[in-house]
């Protein structure tokens, strides 16, 4: 509803999620395999591109070397990942072009799809207060996270019209570190440095998250599933390399691009948590 709002008012364009495509075998192929790769890494680390800034401002030890991992994942990226790409044909002119949304696709009007995924969205929680109730501890009611949440998401589009989303602050770390490399070796080029908004997005999660704790007084949680620095580095990289792949991440897809009913985010979204689930069954069955 809030991205309507702001669509409706002027405040941001809030244009849906392209697909991510790399020329291997879809139209949806980078938002696939690149969110296969995010999920296996949240199946590794227990966290995000977007919680790993939480975890740090926390202090714990594997949010540093989550976030580690992530930084590596932004060099590979944005130095080698070109050369994966495949060219992918060009739309001739006056082809008509595949839809962006599902209300597009449906034929629909906007709204109206909104609120049925509202509703629906409604349905899961109340399903899940039901009949999945919370047996862990916890700071703060769901339902209470979820609205701020929501909230942050119209801030963000205030302040900058922009939507959330944290991996794309990986990539431009890795675009830094390569420009910092060719500028100190003389063979710098004359491209302008890339935007850095991004990483004082993500380096405000974490200042967000070191003030909550420390100075809410709340002891810090500790993980009854400890993450070895083997798999923490691991799964950084694969979340940053893999939502870059496909274009985002929990939060550009997950949070904004579903808001927008994009259809290559509900793929990236159906990916990762099946990346996540196919990987987590499989290292129990290994005894991992």
């Amino acid at each position: 509803m809030i991205i309507v709002f702001a669509k409706r008012n002027g405040i941001a364009a809030c244009p849906p999620r392209k697909p991510s495509s790399w020329g291997w075998f879809s139209t949806y192929d980078g938002n696939i395999v690149g969110c296969l790769l995010l999920g296996a890494g949240m199946a590794l680390t227990g966290s995000c591109p977007g919680t790993v800034m939480v975890q740090v401002g926390m202090g714990l030890r594997s949010g540093f070397e989550v976030l580690a991992g992530s930084l590596l994942g932004g060099v590979l990226f944005s130095g080698y990942a070109a050369c994966l790409k495949r060219p992918v044909p060009a739309a001739a002119e006056g082809e008509k072009k595949d839809a962006l949304t599902v209300y597009q696709k449906l034929g629909v009007k906007e709204i109206s799809a909104v609120l049925g995924y509202q509703a629906a969205c409604f349905s899961v929680v109340l399903a899940a207060m039901r009949f999945l109730p919370d047996s862990q501890g916890r700071l703060l009611n769901p339902l209470v996270g979820g609205l701020l949440m929501g909230s942050s998401q119209l801030i963000s589009l205030v302040l900058t019209s922009n939507t959330l989303g944290v991996s794309s602050a990986f990539e431009v770390a890795g675009k830094l570190f390569w420009r910092v490399k060719d500028q100190l070796t003389g063979t710098a080029k004359t491209a302008a440095w890339p935007d850095i908004s991004s990483i004082l997005f993500a380096a405000g999660i974490a200042a967000g998250s070191a003030a909550f704790w420390r100075f809410s007084g709340t002891p810090i949680p500790v993980s009854a599933y400890p993450v070895t620095s083997g798999k923490a580095v691991l799964g950084g990289l694969l979340m940053a390399f893999g939502s870059r792949v496909a274009g985002g991440c929990t939060s550009g897809h997950g949070i904004s691009g579903m808001a927008t009913l994009s259809i290559s985010s509900i793929a990236s979204v159906a990916s990762m948590f099946g990346g996540g689930i196919a990987l987590s069954l499989a290292l129990k069955g290994l005894g991992y």
